[in-house]
């Protein structure tokens, strides 16, 4: 143990002389020669272009719903977090971050010939030499410290702290192939990988609220949100801090929204609206007379509005559904009808509550079978 200690910190005191001289070894530089042939004498001023590589950007968005007097606003931020680790600071450099991907339209893969043949085992190994127990012992031990140094000093050298990243404003151009946002002024990108945020663009929408709850798994009621997307290009995919006013309430993935197309979000819980899921009726039919058994089950779904305005709901809930012929699901009662019931019978109820109202949604529904069938699946 003392031994790999002393090892273990030789390794730490080379690799931090090693990045220092990495990091003060002179940078490589090249030279581009340009012949230029003109018609008449002048002046002008030349533009070289190059790819590099380690050099990445990746969309980012903060999203916040602000609520005010009973008014809502949607506030859409853009953000792009460009590192780069191509061996070069930038300082004051005129960037254009852009979604086509040029490294990827060089070439067109090869096709190459694809085998099949008879499996023959490889020859025998031959054997090693006899070694003395003592001396294999030895090498083991001498071995398993490196290992295990090695091993930390990957952990510890795979390790980057993040730094804070700035935030500047920038402007959007798209076309039919890809986007792009040109950034204003002259942008700082150090080569250490550390992240740069950049203000792409800032949207106002207006957003339809509505609130959510699917009670038979949990009494909890999601605000979501549904904008349209009218900025000036599509919005990429993308990770979104979701923001209610000031207040951070967690984070989502945005898809790949083209323009024009709506955008739904949720926004957490609204604490302020009840919701109650209760078993009203469970029936059994006993009559043996019958070649058929059949059970209904009644629910009522209880909601309080407790806003103190009005507010748009939908509650989903669902029946079983039958995978065997013999058996049958059927709604018989529903008070109010679900607005939608879909072919996995997923009942849907859209309602309007007013401040301060309660209401209850109530329906029953009944399983038939054979008698002699097992049912399974029945979980209440």
């Amino acid at each position: 143990a003392v031994k790999q200690r002393v090892l273990l910190k030789q390794i730490q005191k080379l690799q931090q002389e090693l990045k220092q001289i990495q990091s003060s070894r002179p940078r490589q530089r090249y030279e581009a020669v340009v012949d230029v042939t003109v018609s008449s004498p002048g002046s002008f001023t030349p533009t070289l272009t190059y790819m590099v590589q380690r050099a990445q950007w990746q969309p980012l968005y903060d999203v916040r719903l602000v609520e005010n007097a009973g008014s809502r606003l949607i506030k859409l931020a853009q953000l792009a977090q460009i590192s780069q680790q191509t061996g070069e600071d930038w300082q004051g450099v005129q960037m254009t971050v852009s979604t086509a991907r040029p490294a990827l339209n060089q070439r067109m893969p090869e096709i190459h010939p694809w085998f099949v043949d008879a499996y023959v085992p490889p020859p025998p190994m031959p054997q090693p030499a006899p070694m003395r127990k003592s001396a294999a012992r030895l090498m083991r031990a001498e071995a398993a410290p490196e290992m295990e140094v090695g091993a930390a000093a990957m952990a510890a050298d795979a390790y980057m702290e993040e730094a804070d990243a700035d935030v500047v404003m920038a402007t959007v151009q798209a076309d039919d192939i890809s986007v792009s946002f040109e950034l204003p002024g002259g942008i700082d990108i150090p080569s250490d990988g550390s992240p740069r945020k950049v203000t792409i663009g800032e949207s106002e929408l207006e957003p339809k609220l509505d609130f959510v709850t699917i009670p038979r798994h949990t009494d909890a009621v999601y605000r979501r949100v549904t904008v349209v997307n009218n900025t000036e290009a599509p919005l990429l995919a993308g990770a979104v801090s979701l923001f209610v006013d000031e207040v951070f309430i967690g984070s989502n993935r945005l898809e790949y929204v083209p323009g024009g197309a709506d955008i739904e979000l949720l926004f957490g819980v609204e604490e302020r609206i009840k919701v109650e899921r209760e078993l009203s009726r469970r029936d059994v039919d006993k009559r043996f007379l019958r070649d058929k058994r059949q059970l209904r089950y009644g629910y009522e779904i209880k909601l309080h509005n407790l806003l103190g305005q009005p507010a748009a709901l939908v509650v989903k809930d669902q029946l079983p559904v039958s995978r065997h012929e013999e058996i049958s699901v059927k709604l018989t009662e529903a008070n109010p009808a679900p607005a939608e019931q879909s072919d996995l019978n997923i009942l849907e109820w859209k309602l309007s509550l007013a401040a301060g109202a309660k209401t209850t949604i109530s329906y029953e529904y009944m399983v038939e079978h054979p008698r002699q069938l097992q049912v399974t699946g029945l979980l209440d």
